[in-house]
């Protein structure tokens, strides 16, 4: 949702799955709350702080549990329908001295620059965590256990703390005993994308 013009105003083939394809990995549809005009509902109302916080523990609890069954249900959906996601994708991460990590279509433009880059010495490789929520610490940080830097390129801002991205990554890399650095850089904002170009300079920068 933080993309804008990248994914919002931009054509690109979308090769969906078949009906078919989609029906056996998908339980069957159940919808008994659905806006019907003829049966209207509340949703979402007032609770009590007691029932909120048996709401909220099993919000977490589950999320918890999204990450030990990720690598299962990717693996049916791959059965299905030829296609792997893993929690973090990586590329041209091999020997790689930093790491431009991103999420959503910079790493697009990222892939490009860290390219551009190893053809001027500059060890450069890319990761983005498919997952923001919950995050997959364990996957980040296996992903990025042999880099010295690690540069957050953020599209959205915590005023006062920085890039939302910068703080997930210290989060999840600065309890390790020899955790790479983590350099914040506001990779663009409402829709600015960045160029390959800018992302050179901020890698020369960190």
């Amino acid at each position: 949702v933080m993309d804008g013009f990248w994914i919002s105003h931009t054509l690109e083939p979308v090769e969906a799955p078949n009906q078919e394809e989609i029906d056996r990995f998908l339980p069957p549809r159940r919808d008994e709350l659905r806006l019907d005009l003829t049966n209207p509902q509340a949703l979402g109302a007032p609770t009590s702080s007691v029932t909120f916080y048996k709401i909220k523990k099993e919000i977490q609890e589950e999320m918890d549990h999204l990450l030990k069954a990720f690598p299962k249900y990717t693996q049916e959906y791959a059965s299905f329908t030829g296609r792997l996601y893993n929690q973090v994708e990586a590329w041209d991460m091999e020997g790689a001295r930093i790491a431009l990590v991103g999420l959503g279509g910079i790493t697009g433009t990222a892939r490009h620059a860290a390219k551009l880059l190893r053809r001027e010495g500059i060890k450069a490789g890319v990761i983005f965590p498919r997952l923001l929520r919950p995050f997959p610490e364990e996957a980040v940080r296996k992903a990025l256990e042999e880099v010295e830097i690690v540069l957050a390129m953020n599209r959205s801002l915590s005023p006062g703390m920085g890039g939302q991205l910068t703080q997930e990554l210290k989060a999840a890399l600065y309890p390790l005993d020899s955790p790479p650095q983590v350099v914040d850089w506001m990779a663009g904002l409402g829709g600015v994308d960045p160029t390959p170009e800018a992302i050179k300079g901020a890698v020369i920068k960190a």
